[in-house]
């Protein structure tokens, strides 16, 4: 009778499997085979019951409490605004807007490929507000950029209509100031000036529709202004604004924004 050719070892990287041997014990004991056959016994079709999970923005690094919302306009230019509120018993809060400026087409070069001139020439200006929900505010603002202060008084009300809607308004008296030493032949006025605004909110499709009027005395036009927002997914939402309507100087806007609380 033929013996059998003697089993050699083999080695596969650093695991090395040697050739059973009758008698001796298993490789994987019971246990171990019931856990891959659990495993391998999965049913696709289960992962469909699971319950759907809704999408949650991703977290950002920010201070909590912060709020930041931007607008974005055709050119390229934006603005951002920046409020951090205040631990009061008032509706007291802080911040900054910070304009953005458009950048400039330029030539081509092997350092600038797209052939675009950064513009880092932006606006910025400080702003500080205290006041009584829903009824009345004090605003300071201060900017730098066009030498200017202003001190202004909001008169604020929103009320329900129904369940759906709400309607709100609100009026604003101003002052505005400049800020540097005036000149022997420039008398440099303060600028009064007065707006009107009220809104109209649907809140099951998150659309406002809004309607206004605003004088200054450097200006002895009274302009008009009809704006709507449509509120797109979570913080992402459209405005349009028109100003001036049927008249020469008429001007239309539509701007996406974004704002984003922490």
């Amino acid at each position: 009778m033929a013996q059998d050719a003697p089993q050699a070892d083999v080695t596969i990287g650093a695991l090395e499997l040697k050739p059973a041997i009758e008698g001796d014990a298993p490789l994987l004991t019971d246990e171990y085979n019931a856990v891959i056959d659990q495993t391998l016994a999965v049913d696709p079709n289960s992962f469909a019951e699971m319950p759907v999970r809704q999408l949650r923005l991703p977290a950002l690094t920010m201070p909590k409490g912060l709020d930041l919302s931007r607008t974005d306009r055709a050119d390229g230019s934006g603005t951002v605004i920046v409020r951090k509120p205040l631990a009061t018993e008032w509706d007291a809060n802080i911040g900054a807007d910070l304009g953005l400026a458009s950048n400039q087409p330029g030539g081509y070069s092997k350092d600038n490929p797209l052939g675009v001139v950064r513009n880092d020439r932006g606006s910025g200006a400080a702003w500080a507000s205290v006041g009584v929900p829903n009824f009345a505010s004090v605003d300071a603002r201060v900017d730098p950029s066009n030498d200017q202060g202003r001190l202004a008084t909001t008169f604020k009300h929103a009320l329900p209509v129904g369940d759906g809607f709400a309607v709100s308004v609100h009026s604003r008296y101003s002052v505005t100031e400049t800020l540097s030493q005036p000149q022997a032949a420039d008398t440099r006025p303060r600028v009064w000036g007065n707006e009107n605004f009220a809104k109209f909110d649907i809140l099951s499709t998150g659309t406002t529709l809004g309607a206004g009027i605003s004088t200054t005395s450097a200006d002895p036009v009274t302009h008009n202004t009809l704006s709507a927002e449509q509120k797109i997914y979570g913080p992402l939402g459209l405005a349009t604004t028109v100003t001036d309507i049927g008249r020469p100087g008429e001007s239309k806007s539509l701007s996406a924004r974004m704002k984003l609380t922490w």
